[in-house]
C-alpha cells in the first residue's frame, strides 16, 4: 500500500447558515491498500484529515474520516 499526504480546496455549501459556508482548506493523510486479483476495483482507499468550513472561519475544523473502493 501507499501512504501519503494531501492537502485541497473545498466547497461547504450551507443555504441556512450565516457563516462558514464557502471555499475552505482540506488536509490529511490517505492511506491506500491494494485488492490482490481485483474484480472491479483496485484498492482500497482511507482517508483521514480535517476540513475547515471557509478561509474566514478557521476555527470550526471538523474531523474527517472515509472509506472507499476505487480504481486508479
Amino acid at each position: 500500500g501507499s501512504f501519503s499526504p494531501y492537502g485541497g480546496l473545498t466547497w461547504v455549501g450551507c443555504g441556512t447558515c450565516q457563516r462558514g459556508a464557502g471555499f475552505g482548506p482540506e488536509a490529511g493523510f490517505k492511506l491506500r491498500i491494494p485488492i490482490p486479483r481485483p474484480p472491479a476495483p483496485s484498492f482500497i482507499g482511507v482517508r483521514v484529515g480535517l476540513r475547515y468550513p471557509s478561509f474566514q472561519f478557521l476555527g470550526g475544523a471538523r474531523f474527517l474520516f472515509e472509506v472507499g473502493l476505487s480504481t486508479p
